[in-house]
Parts: C-alpha cells; sequence; structure tokens
C-alpha cells in the first residue's frame, strides 16, 4: 500500500509522480510548468501545494484526464494502488479510450502498439494531419458548390434542431442526440455580462453568477450543488458557469436515465433565470471566494494583458470593464447593486435555453414551456447597448513587462470588421480560412520544434495565424475583430 500523507496538502508534482501519472518526478515537474496540468480550474506550477478534493485536468499527448484527489501521497507503489489516490472523470476516461482506439487503427507507424505515440511517431502524425488538411481545403469549395449552385443562398438550419420563441422572448433550441447515451447538454444563455456593468458594479456580473450557486427560490444555499452530486454530478465538469464581456452561461451535464433528473435541471436553469435570492449573508460570504480568484489570476500573463487591453481595446468599454472587477468594489460593493445587476439584465428577450441529448425532444420543449414561461419580463425595461471597438488611424502599441514574465514575444493585431457566415459563400469562406489556420498551427509547431534544436534565440518563430488570446470576436459582441501574428 502506498502510505498516505498524514499533512493537509502535497506538492503536485512529487502526488502525480505517486499517482503513477508520470514516469519520473522529473517529467511530472516538466509537465506542470509546462502548462499541461490545471487545478481547479487555473494553470500552476510545481510548487502548488493540492488538497483532498482538488479538480485536476492534465493533457499528456493527444490523452486528457480529469481527477479529483481522494488521498494524498509523495510515495510511489505498484499501479493498483497509486490508482486509489484519484478518481477519473467517468466520461473523460471513455473519451481517452475510444481515442486509443482510433489510434491503434492508424497505421502503425503512428503508434507503439498501444496508441501511445512517442515523440518521432507524433511528427509522423503532424505530417498526415497537414497532408489531410490540404486535401481537405482543396476539396472543400467542389463539395460545397456541388451542395448548392447559388453561393448567395442562406446556409439553412440543421432540421433536426428544433427552434422556438415564447411569448415573453425566450428563445430556445433542443436537438435530440442519442451519442453519449444516457446525457444531455443543458444552458442557459443570458446576453449580459461585464460590459453592462455600471460604474458602481465592476465585477458584479461575474459576482452575480456565483450566487446562482448559493440560493434560489427552490434550493436554499448549497442544496442545488448537494442534490446534483447525489445523482453524481460534480461541481465543475458537470455543474458551472462563466462570464464574459457580453454573455453568462449556466452549464448542466445530466443524466437522462434517472428518474426525475432532468426535470430538475430545468427546475435549477428557471431558478438561475428569475430565482436567486442574494441572502445577505451569502453575499458577504461569496466576497472572499471571488477575491480569492482575483488573486490566482494575478500573475505575470495577467498583469500583462491588463497592460494590453487598454490599448488594444482603446476607445471602447470593453478596456473598462473586464469580467473579474475591481477589487476595491468586490470588497464594498452594497448588496443591492449586485441586485441590481440581476434585475436589469436577467430579463427574457436576453435569454436563451439550449438542449442537445439522449432524451425526446418533445418532452423536453414541452419542460421548456412548463418551466420558462413563467419568467416575466420587466415593466421599464433598460435599453441594452452595444458598444464598438473604434478605429484608429495611427498604429498603437503596448510595451508590456513583468519582472515574473517568462518568455518574450511580439504581436501585430490587425482590427476587422465582424465577418457574415449565413450563406454559402460565406460558410465556404469560413471554412477556408479554418483549415488555413490549422495547417499554419502545424507549421508554427514544426518551426517552433526547430528552434528548439538550434542554439536559443531571443524571439521564437512563428507563422502568422489566428489567435484568440486578444480577440474581441471571442469574448464581445463588437462589430471588430482581431487577428494577431507573431
Amino acid at each position: 500500500m502506498i502510505p498516505v500523507s498524514d499533512t493537509a496538502s502535497v506538492r503536485l508534482d512529487r502526488w502525480l509522480w505517486a499517482a503513477r501519472l508520470f514516469k519520473t518526478r522529473a517529467l511530472a515537474s516538466d509537465g506542470v510548468d509546462g502548462g499541461r496540468v490545471q487545478v481547479n480550474g487555473e494553470r500552476v506550477k510545481r510548487a502548488k501545494h493540492i488538497h483532498v478534493g482538488d479538480q485536476i485536468r492534465m493533457r499528456r499527448g493527444p490523452y486528457e484526464y480529469r481527477l479529483t484527489v481522494r488521498a494524498l501521497s509523495e510515495r510511489r507503489g505498484p499501479a493498483k494502488d497509486a490508482a486509489t489516490l484519484y478518481e477519473e472523470d467517468a466520461m473523460t476516461k471513455t473519451a481517452r479510450e475510444k481515442l486509443a482506439q482510433q489510434m491503434r487503427a492508424l497505421p502503425t507507424d503512428f503508434h507503439d502498439g498501444k496508441g501511445r505515440p512517442t515523440k518521432k511517431q507524433r511528427r509522423k502524425i503532424d505530417q498526415f494531419k497537414r497532408g489531410l488538411a490540404i486535401a481537405i481545403l482543396l476539396a472543400l469549395p467542389t463539395a460545397l458548390q456541388a451542395q448548392e449552385d447559388d453561393p448567395s443562398t442562406p446556409v439553412p438550419v440543421d432540421p433536426q434542431i428544433t427552434i422556438g420563441t415564447l411569448t415573453n422572448g425566450i428563445r430556445y433550441y433542443i436537438r435530440q442526440n442519442g451519442r453519449p447515451e444516457n446525457r444531455a447538454e443543458l444552458r442557459l444563455v443570458v446576453r449580459a455580462g461585464s460590459v453592462l456593468e455600471d460604474d458602481d458594479q465592476q465585477g458584479l456580473a461575474h459576482f452575480a453568477e456565483h450566487m446562482a450557486f448559493n440560493g434560489t427560490r427552490h434550493f436554499a444555499r448549497q442544496d442545488l450543488v448537494s442534490y446534483f452530486e447525489l445523482v453524481g454530478m460534480r461541481m465543475g465538469p458537470h455543474l458551472n458557469a462563466y462570464t464574459s464581456f457580453d454573455e453568462t452561461v449556466y452549464m448542466l451535464t445530466v443524466p437522462t436515465d434517472t428518474a426525475g433528473v432532468l426535470e430538475t435541471a430545468f427546475q435549477v436553469l428557471e431558478d438561475w433565470a428569475h430565482g436567486v435570492t442574494f441572502d445577505g449573508e451569502e453575499i458577504e460570504k461569496e466576497r472572499g471566494v471571488v477575491m480569492e480568484e482575483w488573486r490566482l489570476g494575478q500573475g505575470a500573463g495577467q498583469r500583462m494583458l491588463d497592460q494590453q487591453l487598454p490599448i488594444a481595446f482603446g476607445g471602447s468599454r470593453y478596456a473598462e470593464r473586464l469580467p473579474i472587477g475591481k477589487p476595491e468594489i468586490l470588497q464594498t460593493f452594497e448588496h443591492d447593486a449586485v441586485r441590481r445587476f440581476y434585475r436589469d439584465w436577467y430579463r427574457p428577450d436576453l435569454m436563451a435555453v439550449i438542449a442537445v441529448g439522449d432524451f425526446d425532444a418533445a418532452t423536453v420543449e414541452t419542460l421548456i414551456r412548463e418551466h420558462f414561461t413563467q419568467v416575466a419580463p420587466p415593466d421599464d425595461p433598460r435599453e441594452r447597448p452595444v458598444f464598438d471597438v473604434p478605429d484608429n488611424e495611427e498604429p498603437l502599441y503596448a510595451i508590456a513587462t513583468d519582472p515574473e514574465a517568462t518568455g518574450s514575444s511580439v504581436g501585430i493585431l490587425f482590427k476587422q470588421d465582424l465577418r457574415d457566415h449565413s450563406t454559402y459563400a460565406a460558410y465556404r469562406l469560413r471554412i477556408a480560412r479554418m483549415q488555413w489556420s490549422r495547417c499554419s498551427a502545424l507549421c508554427s509547431t514544426r518551426a517552433s520544434s526547430s528552434c528548439h534544436r538550434e542554439p536559443i534565440r531571443p524571439f521564437s518563430v512563428r507563422v502568422v495565424g489566428r489567435d484568440a488570446s486578444l480577440d474581441p470576436a471571442r469574448c464581445s459582441r463588437s462589430t471588430r475583430a482581431f487577428v494577431k501574428g507573431e
């Protein structure tokens, strides 16, 4: 048996080695420092200490692991004992095993017989992907043209998707999908994020999202999380939410083979839409949670990004409304400020419900109508503004430095109008650009690998492509997008 540590925490790299997730401690340390391991959704370094119950997400080659820490140890033992240190997410494990089977079906040059490619074999896989991507890129225009002779014709909606609008303005999208079996993905999408915050609410769009898990009309305090844990779900992989500049999305992954769970899930979505209680005591408790999240994000990368965003978004509301908010407001805001944001922006005309999974679509449509027709629109709704990222006549530049930065890079960003993707011609162009970006990424990876075999240079080689790190088209509804090259 592996000796279990009596301490409350152990170093992450040593635990990964003890759990036999890496062959050596050095490989575990390199994996953590290389950004391939996340703890509770955050990238960390090897010296990070973990605790029982922490959520670990890790990538090894093409495989992904999602683990929950069940015991702590720094001593390495047999594989059967090491497996007791963690519990793996069943869906991720199934996906990894399926990927391994697919890789075994590839030519034997691409794997070692067990679906685990070596570095040399991964290079061969990259070459195979490049050839395949180029072939798809060349064949795609012909294939799409065969589907539709008139390129200006709008692309039709998948007939298997049920789309509707309730009398109060909430839209819904339903699609029955049998794989994976006995699973459903549910989303409540609210077209409101940090860009809509008033001056005294900076950070409260995100705070309101947190409060949705701390008490609703039908679930007091922690009852919501406790219920879903009883049916096999966990906070994070199956029960989660996020807030961005222009939207807040609540996410549920629920089993459909357990009686009553799907119905309860829609009750939860309804409560999130108009039944969050915002209890004063719970608000005070959550201040510390959100402040800790703010502190965890204050690494070198975030500090340098904070220096760049006011320039990239210069003259725009987006430069002033980062979703995490300002600590001085998070620590001192009046309770009514977060309640006011919820009243103003959580309303039917800004909401959509999405359901995809192994269920009967008609039954789900009935559940949506039963629950969400009750969401009443406000008597005097505020206008929902749309903020632009303005053009600039002269080039803008930002020089961001930090004592803890681990590397150097140079980037160029080009502002562009958002593109229409609603017609066959526009869709063909979008797919072609996506394939070009993938080819560029593959070439960039190869160029980077070549640099590492040569003497160290001050900057790495990169091929121009698309990068989402400073892309308002991904994080906002702005009429401007960016394309970045390094």
